[in-house]
């Protein structure tokens, strides 16, 4: 069950040893369960603490009515497609553009249909659109297509893959120089 709080933030120290240490871990974590408190604090490394919650002295939303239980049907007309731009096991992100606000985005979809990735997918995005972080992309929005397929669009961040910065690289500590770079 996801939480039914209101407006959830991720408050911690952003040095790089903080967050690869104990912060990427528990949303690691998160992504693995099912259930999802409405807080959760992880303190692996001495001073860290990354926690979501409520933010400090903000007013929660009425819940006089419930939040949807699956993902809406979204009208394909709304994003244009574009290039695929990655692709793995469980699904693909494709470039696109929002026609609605005029901003180019990113799609990440399931790669074939199965009832077990669908339900990975909206997890992913209903987990990651509750986290806000400079290092993770904002979620846009998520639905289904009307075939129902599931996809959520998210903010669309410049730059190389880390496929192509590993591949200029060519000693463990170039790879790990790369780091603060990914996290930051």
């Amino acid at each position: 069950m996801l939480p039914t709080t209101a407006n959830l933030a991720v408050q911690m120290s952003p040095t790089h040893d903080e967050v690869t240490g104990g912060w990427l871990a528990t949303v690691a974590g998160m992504l693995r369960n099912d259930a999802l408190d409405s807080t959760i604090t992880s303190s692996p490394v001495s001073g860290t603490e990354a926690t979501i919650a409520s933010a400090p002295g903000a007013r929660a939303v009425a819940r006089s009515q419930p939040d949807y239980p699956q993902l809406e049907r979204v009208p394909p007309d709304h994003y244009v497609l574009g290039d695929l731009l990655a692709r793995g096991g469980m699904g693909r992100v494709t470039r696109a553009r929002d026609r609605r606000l005029g901003r180019e985005v990113a799609i990440k979809s399931i790669v074939r249909d199965s009832a077990e990735l669908a339900a990975r997918l909206e997890r992913e995005a209903r987990i990651t659109a509750r986290l806000h972080h400079p290092a993770i992309v904002n979620v846009h929005e998520a639905g289904v297509w009307p075939d129902g397929t599931p996809f959520y669009a998210m903010e669309l961040v410049a730059g190389r893959s880390l496929g192509d910065a590993l591949a200029g690289t060519r000693t463990l500590a170039d790879r790990l120089a790369l780091l603060p770079h990914g996290v930051s």
